[in-house]
C-alpha cells in the first residue's frame, strides 16, 4: 500500500486486512492524524516526509523513515528514501535546493531496487512551476542506477510518465495498492 499527498478515502486498518497487505510506504505530505492507525499495524512501514510535514511523526507511529537510509522490503528488495522537494520559498519546510540533493544522492548505493520519495526526478511527472519541479540529481541516479522502481507523489501530472529507462515510476495522490 502507498500512501502520499492526502487522506485515503478508505479506512486504512480495514484495507489492510482484506488486501492482506505486507508493507506500507508513505510518499510524504500525510499529517500523524491521517495515519495514526498505521500505529497499531505490525506489518513493515516505510516512508518519507513530505515538503508540508512536520517531523517526528513516522518514529511515533513506528514507521521507517528511509530518508538517506537503505532498508529492505518484506520481499526481499532493496530501498532507499528522499525527502522533501526542491527548495521554492524560504520556510522551515522539507525543502533542499538541487545542489543539496546532489551532495545527498552522491551518497547513495549503487545498486537499489526501488527508490522511495516524495518529490520526482526532474523530467519526469514533474511541473515548470517552482513548487514543482524535479530533482536533478535523483533523475541523474535513476538514469545510471536504474532501481526497478521509484515511488512518488507530490505533482499533479496529467497524463502519468509510468517508465523511465528501465525503472517502473508509480505516482500516488491518496492511496493504491500495488504489487512491487
Amino acid at each position: 500500500m502507498i500512501l502520499a499527498d492526502r487522506p485515503a478515502e478508505v479506512d486504512l486498518l480495514t484495507t489492510i486486512v482484506e488486501n492482506d497487505i505486507e508493507c506500507v510506504i508513505t510518499c510524504g505530505d500525510l499529517h500523524k492524524y491521517y495515519l495514526r492507525d498505521l500505529a497499531s499495524v505490525t506489518i513493515p512501514k516505510f516512508g518519507v516526509y513530505g515538503n508540508h510535514c512536520s517531523r517526528g511523526y513516522l518514529d511515533e507511529l513506528g514507521i521507517t523513515d528511509l530518508h538517506g537510509r537503505k532498508g529492505r522490503l518484506p520481499n526481499g528488495m532493496s530501498v532507499v528514501g528522499l525527502e522533501g522537494c526542491v527548495r521554492y520559498k524560504n520556510e522551515p519546510d522539507v525543502l533542499y535546493t538541487q545542489e543539496e540533493y546532489a551532495a545527498i544522492l552522491a551518497a547513495y548505493p549503487w545498486k537499489v531496487d526501488v527508490v522511495v520519495t516524495h518529490a520526482p526526478p526532474e523530467g519526469v511527472n514533474d511541473s515548470s512551476d517552482a513548487a514543482h519541479m524535479g530533482i536533478t540529481a535523483l533523475r541523474e541516479y535513476v538514469d545510471v542506477v536504474g532501481p526497478r522502481y521509484l515511488l512518488h507523489g507530490h505533482t499533479y501530472p496529467n497524463p502519468v510518465l509510468e517508465q523511465v529507462g528501465r525503472t517502473s515510476v508509480v505516482y500516488t495522490h491518496g492511496m493504491q495498492i500495488v504489487m512491487l
